[in-house]
């Protein structure tokens, strides 16, 4: 754990892996292993010099029992604090592989623009897996850029991106990586 911990504090947004990190959280060789842990909640405040400050990831082991098993991470680098809990649930939800997002989010979180403004800190959240849109603030994430989307709803992972304190005036990016 501390080297996941060590490894979080070293980089910053754009170097990080989610992928590197979660794989040394969770130490699993198999594949078929990745395609049972599903994503439930990612959220990663950021400082204003894009180091990672707080983040809680939770994922679920989806396995044939009827109970299932959840992990949570949280880690703040205010207090120092770093911990990985698991816990028990009872409900069996439809959610996305946590190799999936985590990959794709590693693949397009540098195109990710920042909001402008006074803001003390940045916050990215993993909003869904579904279908979004139109709007006024939402991208698309692919391999040919940052695509403003206007007028029609696409389907993908769609993350949330935000400054704190939040303005009356401001709203949230949202950001889609299609399928």
């Amino acid at each position: 754990m501390e080297q996941a911990k060590q490894y979080i504090e070293s980089h910053t947004f754009n170097d990080i892996s989610m992928m590197e990190f979660y794989r040394q959280v969770f130490v699993y060789n198999s594949s078929s292993t990745d395609k049972k842990l599903k994503l439930e909640e990612l959220k990663i405040g950021l400082t204003t010099n894009y180091k990672v400050r707080v983040m809680i990831m939770n994922v679920v082991i989806d396995t044939s029992n009827a109970e299932l098993k959840s992990y949570s991470i949280h880690y703040d680098r205010d207090t120092n604090y770093f911990n990985v809990t698991e816990k028990k649930r009872g409900e069996n939800e439809i959610r996305p592989s946590a190799t999936e997002v985590l990959t794709r989010f590693d693949k397009y979180k540098n195109r990710i623009t920042f909001p402008k403004g006074d803001y003390s800190y940045y916050n990215v959240n993993f909003y869904s897996s579904g279908s979004i849109g139109p709007g006024d603030n939402l991208y698309a994430l692919n391999d040919e850029g940052l695509h403003l989307i206007k007028g029609r709803s696409l389907e993908g992972l769609i993350f949330m991106v935000y400054g704190d304190p939040v303005k009356k005036e401001d709203s949230p990016i949202y950001y889609i990586m299609p399928y």
